[in-house]
């Protein structure tokens, strides 16, 4: 793996450290496991091949001088039943866990007084929505936050429900239990050839079940948490149970139910579109908004659309501003860009369509236009939108992929107070762009870094250097399924 830096600007320097784990890497985070305030890596492995793949995790921590060991410092087994896993300070003690999720509940590894346990600590013995893991895979679901804004707590999720628990002292403690259906899609091989996800295949049934995003929002504006399940056009609030008192619980459904009804009767019978959905606060009155971004018809008709919905003691069902666009914008985000508290929208924007994908397949390169819209008080002026145009490598071996990252512009790496994102335009180089409170961002990156990327690229904070750095991992890819790269914000 090649390495160096080729351009450097103000007070960025990046320095590539090589770490490597004995297996297949599936994943890699960041969180603090010695209590020392540094951010240590943990890296999901697998090793062996199927039916024999065992599944483990690293721990590099991070040493005195910034850098990581080559090779882990110590190393545990993934429980065999594992379909889940969570990093992240589960119990409010200022240290990360690693969590698993498996059919009979939640255990995970605790380092109680920044030391690392040689076992599992069970947390939660309850039936859970997971059945068989995926032995080849551990997929990663944030399942903790403070979700009662009391203290964090670990959600835990059945096939009807969805149960918070909180840890008082050693002990797990039942807090919430709503009742919250996911959505099953069902598949069988005599329903028909390409019905759905399973048809056209050597299986008798096939079942997956959907369960959708939630936000710990404020829908009344009274300051008490309210809960928004989002499924896609559906929006589900579990408000706060015991009148205007409250009694620090949600209540056990939903106390308000909305479908925002984005997709036409056609789209919702052929199942053709594309809809996400987010719960934030546009203009900063306290309540919580809803947005949905929709992306419809095929390579010739391709079109999206963006509802802003703002909650104006409720919501109605028209939205207060459509953003409507012929070609692929999908994946919206909402960041501030320029510092003054509300969030500016940033649409990743293609004209696809037959002649843009055969030029892809030919050139193995997409470009991509970024418009970023100044938030106006909750409304988006889309006429004076500023464009970013950036080129991306792509991978057609199974996708089209990106080589690298997709950008998010949620972390500011020159430590200016402003939001910076990082791109590769063909997987072999890394390029930051660094946010400006005027322009909202330079032209020319601000570092170019050569480097392979893979697009699991992904930045961490370290808080004891107030620094974002930066690893990157290739998955399945022969000669680099077992290496990582991390790059140290120095």
């Amino acid at each position: 793996m090649h390495l160096a830096v080729l351009l450097v600007l103000g007070a960025l320097n990046f320095t590539p450290q090589k770490l490597s784990v004995d297996g297949r890497v599936i994943w890699v985070d960041a969180g603090d496991f010695n209590k020392d305030g540094a951010p240590d890596l943990v890296v999901a492995f697998r090793r062996g091949n199927e039916p024999d793949t065992k599944r483990f995790v690293a721990f590099f921590y991070q040493q005195p001088d910034g850098h990581y060991s080559e090779k882990a410092n110590e190393e545990r087994p993934v429980p065999p039943d594992a379909a889940i896993a969570a990093v992240s300070d589960c119990d409010g003690d200022s240290v990360s866990e690693v969590v698993f999720m498996t059919a009979q509940g939640l255990s995970g590894y605790f380092a109680p007084g920044g030391k690392l346990a040689a076992g599992l600590t069970e947390m939660v013995k309850a039936e859970t929505a997971t059945m068989f893991p995926e032995i080849e895979d551990l997929p990663v679901w944030d399942l903790c936050a403070d979700y009662h804004r009391k203290g964090r707590e670990i959600a835990l999720w059945d096939t009807g429900t969805l149960a918070f628990y909180r840890a008082e002292g050693a002990k797990w403690s039942l807090v919430d239990k709503l009742k919250v259906t996911p959505q099953a899609w069902i598949d069988s091989l005599a329903s028909g050839f390409f019905r759905g996800a399973g048809s056209n295949r050597d299986l008798s049934i096939s079942a997956a079940y959907v369960f959708p995003e939630i936000t710990v929002g404020d829908y009344e504006g009274d300051g008490k948490p309210d809960l928004y399940v989002i499924q896609e056009e559906t929006l589900r609030i579990y408000g706060a149970s015991g009148g205007a008192t409250g009694d620090g619980h949600y209540s056990p459904t939903p106390t308000v139910v909305l479908n925002f009804s984005i997709r036409t009767q056609e789209e919702r019978n052929r199942r053709g579109a594309f809809v996400n959905a987010m719960a934030l606060d546009l203009n900063g009155d306290k309540r919580t908004d809803f947005v949905l971004n929709k992306v419809s018809g095929g390579l010739a008709s391709m079109k999206s659309e963006t509802a802003i919905h703002l909650n104006k003691s409720g919501f109605r069902k028209a939205p207060d501003q459509e953003v409507k666009r012929s070609g692929f914008s999908a994946l919206v985000q909402f960041v501030d860009l320029n510092g003054d508290g509300l969030p500016e929208m940033i649409e990743p924007y293609s004209d696809v369509g037959l002649v843009t994908l055969a030029r892809a397949m030919v050139s193995k390169t997409m470009s991509v236009d970024w418009l970023i819209t100044k938030n106006e008080g909750g409304t988006f002026n889309t006429k004076a939108s500023t464009e970013m145009s950036i080129s991306f490598g792509l991978d057609f071996s199974g996708g089209p992929f990106f080589k690298g990252p997709f950008p998010r512009f949620a972390f500011d790496y020159d430590g200016d107070g402003l939001n910076d994102f990082m791109a590769s335009p063909d997987g072999s180089h890394l390029h930051i762009y660094l946010g400006k409170k005027d322009g909202f961002f330079d032209g020319d990156p601000g570092l170019k870094l050569n480097i392979d990327v893979s697009p699991f690229t992904s930045p961490f904070y370290d808080a004891k250097k107030k620094r974002v750095h930066i690893v990157s991992f290739f998955r399945d890819i022969p000669g680099k399924e077992g290496k990582i790269v991390v790059l140290l914000n120095e």
